[in-house]
């Protein structure tokens, strides 16, 4: 599965390079391609649509141009498939064997959080 970024790009053809070269990047690993999910940023809600989608296809991995795609963090998307990216060409292992709740906080992670006073 390829995961696209659009608040990250400006233009149509920044978007045409990173499904290019996502797509080439595949074919260089010996993936196939099952689907493209373009989405407007990163945040909490936007990685609960890519985990679904990723479970619904079943796919292992999860190709981005880059790490700016994600936020520039690989762990969101490594509780639940291997990453790879284009430039720089890099692998993320999948982080397996993660409690419930791990799962839980990589897919809340980018939402807001209410801060908690800390007793002095």
């Amino acid at each position: 599965m390829i995961y696209i970024n659009l608040g990250v790009l400006t233009t149509k053809a920044d978007r045409d390079w990173a499904e290019y070269h996502s797509r080439q990047r595949a074919h260089d690993l010996g993936l196939r391609v099952a689907d493209v999910v373009v989405l407007g940023n990163s945040d909490g809600a936007h990685m609960r649509t890519l985990y679904k989608s990723v479970r619904k296809l079943d796919a292992g991995y999860v190709i981005t141009p880059n790490l700016e795609h994600l936020g520039g963090d690989s762990a969101d998307v490594t509780a639940f498939a291997e990453l790879q990216t284009v430039v720089p060409a890099e692998r993320y292992r999948w982080r397996l064997r993660l409690s419930e709740k791990e799962l839980q906080d990589a897919l809340d992670s980018r939402r807001p959080q209410s801060r908690q006073r800390q007793p002095q």
